[in-house]
């Protein structure tokens, strides 16, 4: 028997000569049948290529059945073979990016594992090695310290970490420059007060109120020099402290704004201009009684005499 590509099975029986007739039509039947065996196998097996043509389209209307979305979306892949090796690459980036999340009361062993698979160290300092373009201050170092443990008691990533510690100093940045801003504001606004008020006596009371500071205790003059009020202003930037101050400097010291000659102490300086002045008293045309300097110079002799008298009797106290 002959066997074909079809799959047919014809049976090769010799006819007797009174079949020849059917013999030869059989014969030439079998030859055509082949020669369009020979043909097809000659065409790169054209039949076996339909068939195969057939099962790609099938797979296709398999999977979607009455959905022509998907049909659609099926036809983007060349063979079912691509459809398939396509879908587990896109699950095994999946699974590669889920984030495995640890179970209600985990062991050590388990805790290590999953710290150890998301980066995380195994102890709090160690998030400092991702801390790197961030300087922490030796003045800081514990707060951040104590965060970064609470941190890593959450198992935070590094990343994360990071990110807070950059948004706090950012913060702490923003905070400080507008602090600065309003010290300067409130800093002019307090000298123009004190300008209006004092005069030319402005530098000489700011000078014995220096003065004083220097007599207190190191941790008083401290609050008074970089301690804050409660409205967040710099005790130094407020007037009524600066005034307050200034008083005390020429209650303890009623000389401290006179500025004594060479050789003179505050009080001589102080004798010694009241002469001048006193001397100037008994011309009613002198600049004491006349002129634009008149009036200063007659409030200048009785705050002498004030400060004069003052001293006196704190001496004789």
């Amino acid at each position: 028997m002959a066997e074909f590509n079809d799959g047919t099975i014809i049976d090769d029986t010799i006819d007797t000569p009174n079949d020849a007739g059917d013999q030869g039509a059989g014969d030439q039947n079998a030859n055509d049948q082949g020669n369009q065996g020979a043909a097809d196998d000659g065409n790169g097996n054209q039949g076996a290529a339909d068939d195969q043509q057939q099962q790609q389209d099938d797979w296709r209307a398999r999977m979607a059945g009455e959905d022509k979305k998907l049909l659609g979306f099926l036809g983007r892949y060349p063979s079912e073979k691509a459809f398939v090796e396509a879908a587990k690459k896109d699950r095994d980036t999946l699974f590669a990016n889920k984030t495995v999340k640890l179970p209600d009361n985990p062991t050590d062993e388990e805790v290590a594992a999953y710290r150890k698979a998301n980066g995380i160290p195994d102890e709090a300092t160690g998030y400092f090695d991702a801390l790197d373009g961030i300087t922490v201050g030796d003045d800081d170092k514990p707060i951040v310290e104590q965060f970064l443990s609470a941190m890593h008691e959450t198992n935070a990533p590094p990343a994360l970490v990071k990110a807070a510690v950059s948004t706090y100093y950012q913060i702490v940045e923003e905070q400080q420059a507008a602090e600065a801003d309003a010290d300067r504001v409130m800093q002019s606004e307090s000298i123009e007060a004190l300008r209006e008020e004092w005069g030319p006596d402005y530098k000489r009371n700011l000078n014995a109120m220096h003065n004083y500071l220097e007599t207190l205790p190191e941790t008083v003059r401290s609050a008074f020099t970089h301690g804050r009020g409660a409205d967040g202003r710099p005790l130094g930037f407020n007037a009524d402290v600066v005034k307050w101050l200034a008083g005390k400097a020429l209650e303890e010291n009623p000389l401290a704004t006179v500025v004594p000659g060479a050789g003179q102490t505050s009080v001589q300086a102080v004798d010694a201009r009241i002469a001048e002045i006193e001397g100037k008293m008994g011309n009613r045309n002198s600049e004491y009684w006349r002129g634009p300097q008149s009036a200063k110079m007659q409030a200048e002799y009785r705050d002498l005499i004030t400060m004069r008298d003052k001293a006196k009797a704190k001496l004789d106290a």
